[in-house]
């Protein structure tokens, strides 16, 4: 994930630099719980993509957000509490969740917000 990030970031910074910290947004887990990754940074809204990299704007939702002081590793177990609250509370999850990394390695603890849209 780190050098995607640092890939598409170098794409970012040659089109006008990123408008925001980066992301993914993940598909769900297949049967063998792997996950499919987007990586990403906010770009201007007129930047072109340049194959292999896409532009794409993401739709306004409404989401849970949790905000994740600590470890990466901490994040599946974090995920499966997400999904038992959201049911719990009476919240439809839809499509895919987005990680946003607000900080960068090397400045303390990771702090991570994920934002879950629901429907």
């Amino acid at each position: 994930v780190g050098g995607a990030i640092e890939r598409v970031g170098g794409f970012a910074r040659a089109h006008g630099g990123t408008q925001g910290p980066p992301m993914t947004i993940s598909s769900p887990p297949d049967e063998n719980g792997s996950v499919v990754l987007e990586v990403g940074w906010p770009v201007r809204a007129d930047t072109q993509p340049e194959p292999p990299v896409e532009v794409c704007t993401l739709p306004a939702t409404v989401a849970i957000v949790n905000l994740h002081v600590g470890s990466y590793d901490d994040l599946a177990h974090l995920y499966s509490e997400l999904y038992a609250q959201a049911h719990e509370h009476g919240y439809t999850l839809s499509g895919s969740p987005r990680e946003r990394y607000l900080t960068a390695p090397g400045d303390g603890p990771p702090v991570t917000e994920i934002v879950w849209p629901i429907a």
